[in-house]
C-alpha cells in the first residue's frame, strides 16, 4: 500500500508492527517495526519517543513542563521522553527560527 508521506501525522509503535494515523483519522497498520520506518522517511519525520516518530509539520504546540506534543488538530497529544528531548528541540528551534524570520 502507498502513502502519501504529507498526510502521515504520526506513527506508533505495537509490539513488532507500527500504526500509521493519518491526518483522515484513518489509521493504517504495517508488519514492520518503528525502527524500520526511522530510518527511511524524510527529515521533518522525527522520534521523540520509543513509540512515537511523529511528523514535525503538524506539531502546534511542545509543552515542556507535560513533555507534550500537541499535533496541529488538537486530537492528539503524543508523550515525548528525555532521551529523545533533543529532537524535539531541533523541532522548537526549526520553528522558531521560522517566526523570527517571517515577520
Amino acid at each position: 500500500r502507498y502513502l502519501c508521506i504529507d498526510d502521515i501525522l504520526f506513527l506508533k509503535a505495537d509490539n513488532n508492527t507500527t500504526d500509521f494515523h493519518m491526518s483522515d483519522g484513518t489509521i493504517i497498520g504495517a508488519y514492520k517495526t518503528l525502527k524500520t520506518f526511522e530510518e527511511c522517511l524524510p527529515t521533518n519525520f522525527l522520534r521523540i519517543h520509543k513509540s512515537y516518530i511523529i511528523n514535525s509539520n503538524f506539531i502546534s504546540r511542545i509543552h515542556y513542563g507535560k513533555s507534550i506534543c500537541t499535533l496541529s488538530n488538537n486530537q492528539h497529544k503524543l508523550p515525548f521522553t528525555k532521551t529523545f528531548k533533543y529532537n524535539i528541540d531541533i523541532i522548537n528551534d526549526l520553528y522558531y527560527k521560522n517566526v523570527i524570520t517571517s515577520n
